[in-house]
């Protein structure tokens, strides 16, 4: 089988998208991958889910929504309302889930219960994406371990690993992710847990695709590789036959 492909609403400028979607409707790809960036957890700003309500209008294929946004649990129910069929929240949106260097000023029980309440805040979003009707997604940063994310893996349809630093376009896909992408396959398959997807997110392209699915990823973003193509077609063809 094939990879999926989930062609990004970033680099399009906004008074161009709603004619990029429209092309994106002929093409063979499976997902529009709308990234969301609010301007405070990546610095810049592309828009909310009043934009997501139109593009879910013109789109005919699903949504693969990417929360880059703090206090994502706020605003998950308004942007499946919107029309969001995946919805991905990030796991270093939910404050702090690691002990690194807190323990100098704070006691071992204050790090522990406030990276359990975080948790806890975090899972209980994951849940709630799913009662609403979206498959819920976990993505992670790049300098994000994935050990760290082991135990929430059950709450998940979806892990999005980020292969660059989230905000811009444009960016060369990290060789660290491989490793990253295999560690987390190779969970997944002992757990039993089958059917959650791997998706990838930054500088993927028609060279280094092959060797992201090789590695287990089922689902990649595809942004600047798809929007500055001269062959648009042509070049999803060459993704999927990678």
């Amino acid at each position: 089988m094939s990879i999926k492909i989930s062609a990004s609403t970033n680099p399009p400028p906004i008074e161009k998208l709603g004619d990029y979607i429209k092309e994106l409707n002929g093409l063979d790809i499976d997902y529009i991958h709308c990234d969301i960036f609010d301007g405070h957890f990546v610095p810049t700003f592309t828009f909310s889910f009043d934009k997501v309500a139109e593009i879910k209008k013109t789109a005919k294929l699903p949504l693969d929504v990417h929360l880059m946004v703090v206090k994502p649990q706020k605003v998950v129910k308004k942007f499946i309302k919107a029309g969001a069929d995946i919805l991905t929240v990030h796991y270093e949106a939910f404050g702090e889930l690691r002990d690194d260097n807190t323990l100098q000023i704070q006691s071992k029980q204050q790090v522990a219960g406030r990276i359990a309440k975080n948790k806890k805040r975090l899972i209980k979003t994951l849940l709630k994406i799913a009662k609403l009707g979206a498959l819920p997604g976990l993505a992670v940063k790049p300098e994000t371990p994935i050990k760290d994310i082991l135990d929430i893996v059950p709450y998940c349809g979806l892990i999005l690993i980020m292969s660059v630093e989230g905000g811009y376009s444009g960016q060369e896909f990290i060789e660290g992710t491989y490793k990253k992408i295999k560690e987390l396959k190779t969970f997944l398959k002992k757990a039993g847990y089958n059917d959650i997807l791997i998706e990838v997110d930054g500088g993927v392209n028609t060279k280094n695709v092959k060797k992201a699915a090789g590695c287990g990823v089922d689902m990649v973003v595809v942004g600047h590789t798809l929007y500055a193509s001269q062959n648009r077609a042509e070049t999803v063809k060459e993704l999927k036959s990678n």
